[in-house]
């Protein structure tokens, strides 16, 4: 392969890439124009590179391989963009934005330039055409919407050298309760107060009945400075 082939398909990975970070970059989401740019180019030197390695004849079952382990590798990448917030997640169209934009990266690489520009044509227009739509649809007036209460949130305060003992008490008290699952575990230090806060999410039917538990054995300890326990509840539309 010569040097002016070679520049070329890295320029028009990087210019579908860009064009498809920018419409990303424009609503401010996580992975914009750079990410998305050095997907694509990315992608296209692994191609390349694969080219340059073993030619025409042999490489195109050489390139295949590399283009399935660059689809397992974005799947990481595009995870890494993924967040949840409480019951609801949020990333997931700028997760798959990368893994298109990595697409098109392997569709120059491979030299097929119309194709890579079409396919990114595509990626931009269903973010502009569906965008509209699904707001839209978002705004709907909703018949009803309960708050089903699913669980207990438990945030208890300690000294620090009182951590230990702080996480034993609450995973005991959660062993009382029957069929009561942990969703999630977190804990904060503050260095200046000695202090570490540990909270719980416990996912339970007898929703009640935790949250008397919680309340009457906690509160009666000496080694919490400070207990907040609340429901744990999920929007459910009808």
């Amino acid at each position: 392969m010569n040097y002016e082939m070679y520049l070329l398909r890295l320029v028009l990975a990087f210019l579908f890439g860009a064009g498809i970070g920018l419409e990303r970059q424009i609503r401010q989401r996580s992975a914009g124009l750079t990410t998305n740019a050095l997907v694509s180019v990315g992608a296209c030197v692994f191609i390349l590179l694969s080219e340059i390695m073993y030619g025409h004849e042999q490489g195109n079952i050489d390139r295949l391989r590399v283009v399935s382990q660059i689809v397992t590798g974005i799947g990481f990448l595009g995870a890494g963009v993924i967040m949840r917030d409480g019951f609801n997640i949020h990333g997931l169209n700028t997760a798959a934005t990368i893994w298109c934009s990595a697409a098109v990266g392997s569709l120059c690489g491979f030299g097929m330039f119309f194709e890579g520009g079409m396919a990114a044509v595509a990626i931009v227009g269903t973010h502009l055409a569906l965008k509209p739509i699904t707001d839209r649809l978002d705004r709907r007036p909703r018949k009803y919407v309960e708050m089903k209460k699913i669980g207990v949130r438990v945030v208890a305060t300690g000294k620090t050298p009182d951590e230990d003992e702080m996480r034993s008490i609450l995973l005991m008290l959660v062993d009382k309760l029957e069929n009561a699952e942990i969703q999630k575990v977190e804990r904060t230090h503050n260095i200046i107060e000695g202090d570490t806060t540990v909270s719980v999410e416990i996912l339970t039917k007898s929703v009640g009945e935790a949250f008397k538990l919680f309340e009457k054995e906690l509160s009666a300890n000496s080694v919490f400075t400070k207990v907040i326990t609340e429901m744990l509840t999920q929007r459910v539309e009808h």
